[in-house]
């Protein structure tokens, strides 16, 4: 399993979400319904700490982004080796209550046995889930890089976005 990773106005490096259940041994005994409701809940608070107000259905929303699904297809469609390395997601709660998926992962164009980053690393980056679109889109970037660990390469990304609301810059990332 990979790390869910949170990053918020009031605490914008990103840190592994913890909640109940999530990384235990146990955690296989938690039933989705309980997940959906933590992040929720955790929503919500993180909203109320900034003054602002959830739309109906933002955990709906993240969750559907929180899937390996989307990153697979996009690795798919554009032809990606689907050896994805050191994956990360990560929920973004910014100062203007945008709420946003980020998902980083160092990718390569040559598959090797016991790769643990890649020349490359790849970015896919929702629109702001705290409105209601009923299909939200997705940017994507791929750089190159010499960076060997993927949470450096979170940490200096999305700062500026978070606290200044500069989405701009993360999507040129």
């Amino acid at each position: 399993m990979t790390d869910l990773l949170a990053a918020t106005a009031l605490a914008p490096l990103p840190e592994v979400w913890k909640y109940p259940g999530f990384g235990s041994k146990d955690a296989y005994k938690e039933t989705a319904r309980e997940m959906h409701g933590h992040l929720d809940r955790w929503l919500k608070e993180e909203m109320k700490a900034i003054d602002a107000r959830p739309t109906a259905g933002l955990a709906d929303r993240v969750v559907d982004l929180l899937s390996v699904t989307p990153a697979v297809n996009f690795a798919i469609e554009h032809k990606i080796p689907l050896q994805i390395l050191q994956a990360k997601y990560m929920v973004v709660v910014s100062n203007k209550a945008q709420v946003r998926v980020l998902w980083f992962a160092f990718i390569t164009n040559k598959v090797k046995a016991g790769l643990k980053s890649g020349p490359f690393v790849l970015k896919l980056l929702s629109s702001d889930l705290n409105v209601s679109p009923s299909n939200p889109t997705l940017i994507y970037t791929a750089r190159r890089t010499t960076e060997t660990q993927i949470g450096a390469i979170t940490a200096k990304a999305t700062n500026t976005a978070i606290i200044k609301d500069e989405w701009e810059a993360l999507e040129a990332f």
